[in-house]
């Protein structure tokens, strides 16, 4: 996960240079601080580059097809695959992140382009991870528990752990604090 200081909307990428501190989006209207921290889930480089190659490699045999080096496949199917492969790249490099967003107020997260409603640090008794299937549970004061997150939102179950410890030591010192 990668931590940054709050330049932009974290739902829609709206700069927020010479706004106020404390001010809502006046592109989509999401509630901003300037204490929040934004957690953005990092991308698998490995899978852009392998990608990379196997188009890089259909495009060859496009064009040794296309020359006349391998007669078995016409030339247009590998340039079609090499196409929808950079195509799938494009899409899967510009898709909506799932970000962590922690503030004294609380916690809330963007998954998918959607914001959640903020948990209050009080409101919280602990989050855990499960160790059979790797989900992230939220649970409250008022003794209920949320399923929040699939193994899935984090990309591993590293990730995952690291997050619930995060979040469990920020809850402890905002409440050690009475925020």
């Amino acid at each position: 996960m990668s931590h940054r200081s709050l330049s932009k909307c974290p739902l829609c990428q709206y700069s927020l240079a010479g706004l106020p501190a404390r001010h809502r989006c006046p592109e989509c209207g999401f509630a901003y601080d300037d204490r929040m921290s934004i957690q953005t889930l990092n991308l698998k480089r490995n899978l852009i580059v392998i990608w990379s190659i196997f188009a890089g490699y259909l495009f060859l045999f496009g064009f040794l097809a296309y020359r006349g080096g391998i007669a078995s496949v016409p030339a247009i199917t590998y340039f079609a695959l090499a196409f929808f492969l950079v195509y799938g790249m494009y899409l899967y490099r510009n898709r909506r992140r799932n970000k962590i967003i922690t503030w004294p107020d609380g916690f809330q997260f963007i998954k998918k382009g959607v914001p959640s409603p903020v948990y209050p640090w009080n409101e919280i008794k602990s989050l855990r991870k499960s160790v059979i299937d790797g989900w992230v549970f939220l649970s409250l004061h008022d003794g209920t528990e949320q399923r929040l997150f699939s193994p899935t939102f984090f990309g591993t179950h590293k990730r995952a752990a690291r997050f619930v410890k995060e979040i469990n030591e920020l809850r402890e010192e905002y409440v050690r604090r009475g925020q």
